[in-house]
């Protein structure tokens, strides 16, 4: 008898070690996902550099630059690996993708369109503000009449799979993963930080640009919790990234894209117009993010109800 109960103490301690009262701990299920991201990932790449096809169409692409044929296939190869880690995951903790910030499907058709317009605004605003002290200026359109709807869709695409990616990764599974543990606000603060952080290699040492990014992180979580998904904050993503890098033809942390609308330029001084990191750099570009803030606090005042 003595030995069943110390077996089933034993399991019963087994258990709590891993489990907890919603499911899965947190941090199980962060070291599984990550180890199952990177694993596909060095895979990706190990096939990228032993296969002499995948080599040569690699090395055959434009460096430096972004063009919307080459995110569309590289961020849509990123967001593949990053679906199916997930969906792994999710068989584990026997979870959805609901769980995951994409619930409330039926009003992904309202607030989709609202975040595409707030990222507009957004862009617009932050390129107005920097062009009335003198750092950007147009001289006219790259692009002939009849290319520019089948440019502008080819980067809407683009840069639709940039915000979903970006978004699913920080505000969707690692969000809803670590506020298991330590709470929605302490685990948007962080991955904040880290959403900040990761943009720095790219912003040629103009740290304000991270410093937006990461208060932008802070936005995204607070459209988050008031809307209760991630449709209006994946609308805002794309467009502010459309419309910055393909409408009004800016460098975006650090890259400038192919084939833009206009034939536009910055100049000035890196407080102005960013410098090397583009609009995102700017001195402007904080409180365009401040902005934002207050306009999602205001128009989405209580959290969203938690139906799928």
């Amino acid at each position: 008898m003595e030995a069943i109960v110390h077996s089933r103490t034993g399991a019963s301690t087994f258990r709590r070690i891993f489990w907890g009262p919603q499911g899965l701990r947190a941090g199980w299920s962060l070291a599984i996902f990550f180890t199952f991201y990177s694993v596909l990932t060095l895979g990706t790449q190990f096939g990228f550099a032993v296969v002499p096809a995948l080599r040569a169409w690699v090395a055959a692409q434009p460096h430096e630059v972004i063009t919307a044929l080459g995110q569309i296939e590289f961020t849509g190869l990123e967001l593949l690996i990053l679906l199916i880690s997930v969906a792994f995951v999710s068989m584990v903790e026997r979870r959805f993708f609901r769980d995951y910030g994409l619930s409330k499907t039926r009003l992904a058709a309202k607030h989709f369109p609202l975040g595409l317009a707030l990222g507009f605004g957004m862009a617009s605003v932050l390129t107005g503000l920097i062009a009335l002290f003198g750092g950007y200026s147009v001289q006219g359109l790259a692009l002939r009449a009849p290319e520019i709807l089948p440019k502008a869709l080819m980067y809407g695409v683009s840069f639709l799979i940039v915000g979903f990616f970006e978004e699913f990764a920080f505000r969707g599974y690692l969000q809803a993963t670590l506020q298991r543990g330590i709470g929605f606000w302490p685990a948007a603060v962080i991955l904040s930080l880290a959403f900040g952080a990761m943009h720095l290699p790219n912003v040629g040492g103009v740290w304000l640009a991270a410093v937006t990014a990461a208060g932008y992180g802070l936005v995204a979580a607070l459209a988050l919790k008031r809307t209760g998904a991630l449709w209006f904050i994946i609308g805002v993503h794309s467009a502010f990234d459309w419309s910055n890098t393909f409408v009004y033809s800016s460098p975006i942390t650090g890259l400038r894209a192919e084939g833009c609308l206009l034939k536009a330029t910055l100049q000035g001084p890196v407080w102005l117009t960013g410098g090397h990191a583009g609009p995102v750099g700017s001195v402007f570009a904080p409180l365009v993010i401040a902005l934002a803030g207050l306009v999602i606090y205001f128009a989405f005042p209580q959290p969203a109800r938690q139906t799928s």
